[in-house]
């Protein structure tokens, strides 16, 4: 079930105020300590991608101080259920930020979002008594109001496949020659580019067909040859061409996210809503060596960049996009319906 959240910041706010040296000033004098509305402003409030339930969620706020003032300020993220000041969970450490007079900030904080499936509304509030248990105290005015939708950790993959952008992509990664695997997170095994021998993506690392050795010598050809494509029957290793339709960002979103279990990327088309998940199963470098896991997904395509590289779709935490990578080195295959 989807659950929509409206978040807000809670700021505890401290002013810190500067003795001069050669001024003698006391304490009285100079701190209020009756609680005032800061001269803070939230200019906008934005959710950082797709969100899972129990997986971390990332949260964006820009702050403006326009008063003479320097604050430290004290703050979350808050998700409550549609009544003020009821709060369900606080979300993020509540570490103290300083915003100097004058300066615009931006803030990012990650949290896991345990909440169960629900609708929750939510208000931007700071309490100028440093108290996080009173919620009575002061809203911002006119805050920004956000709305996220928060999807369940159990994400139904169709091992089938689906158009993306016009593409049709499998469901799942190539395992042995000819084969799918069968559950869509797992990661099959590793190719080097136009060759249909396949390595394991565990270590120790070892062949299929077996008895071979790792090959460190560079692959020639133009271009996959289909004879070394080890796409089962109906697929064949993607193009450049086709791999760059999914970074079209008015046609294809894709979040960086834990799917089943499995970390990778999640791209969902935004006109059907289907979806493929790639999983960050890492590679095999040239030399033979397993690197990357659960960091980064390196998936071939068909294209040939120069004598020693091919391009591939390059996946990670940040972003995804394409490069070239040795063609000696081991990759997964997502192939795609001829």
């Amino acid at each position: 079930m989807t659950q929509i959240l409206k978040m807000k910041v809670l700021c505890w706010l401290i002013p810190v105020f500067t003795m001069a040296i050669v001024t003698s000033c006391s304490k009285d004098d100079n701190i209020d300590s009756t609680p005032k509305k800061p001269s803070l402003e939230i200019l906008t409030l934005t959710a950082n991608g797709t969100f899972l339930q129990n997986q971390p969620g990332s949260f964006t706020a820009t702050l403006r101080n326009s008063g003479n003032a320097t604050y430290n300020s004290r703050l979350w993220f808050y998700l409550e259920k549609p009544v003020i000041y009821n709060p369900n969970q606080l979300v993020g450490a509540g570490n103290i930020y300083s915003i100097e007079a004058g300066e615009t900030k931006t803030i990012t904080i990650s949290d896991v979002i345990t909440l169960p499936p629900d609708t929750y509304d939510c208000n931007m509030v700071f309490d100028a008594n440093n108290n996080p248990s009173d919620m009575d105290t002061y809203q911002f005015s006119n805050p920004p109001t956000l709305q996220v939708m928060v999807k369940s950790n159990t994400i139904n993959l169709n091992r089938d496949g689906a158009v993306i952008n016009g593409v049709k992509w499998a469901g799942r990664n190539v395992d042995a020659p000819g084969t799918f695997v069968t559950n869509p997170v797992d990661a099959g095994r590793f190719y080097q580019w136009n060759r249909k021998v396949s390595w394991s993506t565990t270590d120790p690392i070892t062949s299929l067909p077996s008895g071979h050795s790792w090959d460190s010598s560079m692959p020639t050809g133009t271009t996959w040859e289909k004879v070394n494509d080890p796409s089962p029957a109906g697929w064949r290793v993607p193009t450049l061409e086709e791999l760059a339709k999914l970074f079209d960002t008015n046609k294809v979103s894709n979040e960086w996210c834990k799917v089943n279990g499995t970390i990778g990327r999640l791209f969902t088309d935004k006109t059907t809503g289907n979806i493929i998940f790639l999983p960050a199963v890492g590679c095999i470098s040239n030399l033979g060596t397993m690197q990357w896991v659960d960091s980064y997904g390196l998936y071939w395509s068909s294209t040939q960049g120069d004598s020693n590289s091919a391009y591939d779709l390059v996946i990670s935490n940040s972003d995804a996009k394409y490069s070239t990578f040795y063609r000696s080195g081991g990759l997964p295959v997502r192939c795609v319906a001829e």
